[in-house]
């Protein structure tokens, strides 16, 4: 196995996270069901606002239930195993590639990249960009909590989602709002 370098450095390591993506789909599913229970029994006129909340209780309760595993992996991922991104510290941020210091970084934006269509490899995955003042560097697989770890050392870089990532964001969501009431039309 190759030897990474970036165990040796001292200061905040940043692990690739394994376990978000089963965490979102299930908070997701936590969310979704009753929205789509509600929708689809107020549609029918069959609403019942006890059946419903019963219902949200059990679709929270089997949601937790499954993601109890998960969460204890992500936390322990985040601190003890998993591939380090960077290793951030009071000098700047140590990457695979080197190190870029605080006074170098103008910005630093996070981008959400989700599966589907025809992207460059390093942008198939959620990442980070750090904005130098000579070059732009990509950390592949950097998790959004990095942006937090960013601002605890130096919170007076710009740091944040990018606007494409906010925009995607936002579009899906009122897609599956908007989506969901008109389903039961077509039935």
């Amino acid at each position: 196995m190759k030897k990474n370098h970036l165990r040796e450095i001292v200061g905040d390591k940043i692990r690739w996270q394994y376990f978000t993506g089963p965490l979102l789909i299930l908070l997701f599913c936590m969310i979704f069901v009753p929205y789509c229970f509600f929708v689809f029994s107020f549609s029918t006129g069959e609403f019942n606002l006890s059946k419903w909340f019963s219902d949200l209780l059990v679709s929270i309760e089997v949601c937790l239930g499954f993601a109890i595993p998960f969460i204890i992996l992500s936390l322990l991922n985040r601190r003890y195993f998993g591939k380090i991104i960077c290793v951030i510290n009071e000098y700047g941020i140590h990457y695979k590639n080197g190190m870029v210091k605080w006074e170098d970084i103008t910005k630093i934006e996070y981008e959400i990249e989700l599966p589907g269509g025809t992207v460059k490899k390093e942008n198939l995955f959620c990442h980070a960009v750090i904005h130098t003042k000579k070059q732009k560097i990509t950390l592949i697989h950097a998790p959004i909590f990095f942006i937090s770890k960013v601002k605890k050392h130096k919170p007076s870089i710009d740091v944040g989602v990018s606007k494409n990532s906010k925009w995607i964001i936002c579009f899906i969501i009122a897609l599956l709002v908007i989506a969901v009431p008109i389903i039961p039309l077509f039935t």
